[in-house]
Order: structure tokens, then sequence, then C-alpha cells
């Protein structure tokens, strides 16, 4: 459970994840084609008592502009570093690979290497501030974020939880270089997507 589940106390009905999916889809679908199709059910989806997740079935990847590498789930790391999301790959495979979700409008990123929900690491501090990592079993406060499409199919990412942008940390290097954060308050060449 989230530290952030408590300010959020909603009980949410998940739609599971299908293996078969992943491997029937041969390749990405836009994540702003993706939204835009979930947008169409929102009125339904919001009229739901209490507040529904609904996922769309089809996978995406993350893209970012500042150095054109897919964002990958470190999924191989342990410990507080477990799922943490970085623009470092150069071709899109399990790792690279999200489910985007609807929730009260807002969305939810899904990681398919492990089926947990991409969440802002709001309570930590320092350079480590609003860390995204693939880790939460649950959409609460910290796993919700608002899209910004912007033109030529890019787009900005909002957290819900403190409002601030995600940013690709493409100034870091070793193992921190691309780190994604909700850090930035406005959009910049590391705060694109596609």
């Amino acid at each position: 459970m989230s530290a952030d589940t408590a300010q959020t106390s909603t009980a949410l009905e998940e739609q599971e994840v299908s293996g078969a999916f992943a491997e029937v889809q041969a390749e990405p679908v836009p994540l702003l084609e993706l939204a835009d199709e979930l947008a169409a059910q929102a009125a339904t989806l919001d009229a739901a008592v209490p507040p529904t997740i609904v996922c769309n079935p089809k996978w995406t990847t993350i893209t970012s502009v500042a150095n054109g590498r897919y964002v990958s789930a470190e999924v191989g790391w342990g410990g507080t570093q477990y799922g943490t999301l970085r623009a470092r790959a150069y071709r899109a495979d399990l790792w690279e690979r999200y489910q985007l979700c609807y929730f009260a409008g807002t969305y939810a990123l899904k990681s398919l290497a492990n089926g947990r929900y991409v969440s802002a690491e709001i309570g930590w501090g320092g350079d480590t501030f609003g860390t995204l990592r693939a880790r939460a079993t649950e959409v609460a406060a910290w796993e919700r974020f608002y899209i910004i499409p912007l033109s030529g199919g890019q787009y900005a990412l909002r957290s819900y939880a403190k409002n601030f942008y995600v940013s690709a940390e493409i100034g870091w290097a070793g193992d921190r270089y691309g780190t994604l954060r909700a850090r930035a308050t406005a959009i910049q060449l590391w705060e694109l997507f596609r």
C-alpha cells in the first residue's frame, strides 16, 4: 500500500492485464490515441460510484523527446530503486511497455513488466523527490497524472499529487541517467514525450 493511500481512500475495481494481449499486439499504439479512446468513455466512467479504474487493453511506449530513448521500468533493480522509470532504451521490449488507465479525470500508467502502477515518489526529498517508479498495486494520488497534449504528437505528463511536470533527467550520469521525476514547474525539452 502506498503512503498516499490514506489520503485517497477510494476502493477501485481494477481491470486485469491480460498477458495474451501483449503478444498479439505487434506495435505500440500512441499514448495520445489511447487517451482519446479512454476519454470517449469518460462521462460513463466518471459517473460510476465508487469511481472505477479502466485500462485500455492495448499497450503503448513512452519516448523522451530530449534523447529519443524509450522509458524503461527498471524491474531488475532492488530496494527503493525497484521499478524506477528511466529514458534509456533504444528499443521497446517488455520493460518499455505500458498500459494506459483512466480514473476520475486522470490517467495512470501500468507497467507490463511487473503489472504495477507508476507512482511519483512525492514523499522523497532532495534529488530523489518525485522519482517515478512502477511499484504500486492500486491507484491513489501519487499514481495519477494529467496528459497535456502538445503539437506534433508530443505530450507532457503532470502529477496529480503535486502538479509538477515529469522530467527526464538527461543531465545525470550512470544509473541515474534519464530518471523520470515529477519536479518541473514548466514544460521545456526534458518534459516532452511522444
